[in-house]
């Protein structure tokens, strides 16, 4: 984001300055507008590493994040699913990451 995405958002608002009057310039505002996103994400990401802390994974039995876990039926049916408890930032149900705020990743 910094790096790449930073550098197209200024080239696309460059370029936008060039088309004329800014006031009435919807190319330029668009841009503007994309750099305001940009930054807010950047600013977001920045915090969110800023304040993260590495887990562990727990010997003691204790499903947490970082947890694996297999989800069984309890009918006896051999199908099962298995699931990783992550944070919410990571959580993607088709890859099997489970939220750890969702009501199967919480205690």
């Amino acid at each position: 984001m910094k790096a790449e995405r930073r550098k197209e958002v200024a080239e696309h608002l460059e370029y936008s300055k060039k088309l004329g009057d800014l006031s009435e310039n919807a190319e330029y505002h668009q841009a503007r507008e994309e750099q305001a996103v940009v930054e807010d994400r950047v600013r977001y990401l920045e915090n969110l590493l800023k304040n993260a802390k590495l887990v562990g994974v727990t010997e003691n039995g204790i499903i947490a994040v970082g947890s694996t876990v297999r989800l069984e039926r309890a009918d006896g049916d051999t199908k099962s699913l298995l699931f990783t408890i992550v944070g919410s930032e990571e959580a993607d149900m088709s890859r099997g990451l489970i939220s750890n705020m969702s009501p199967i990743g919480s205690p």
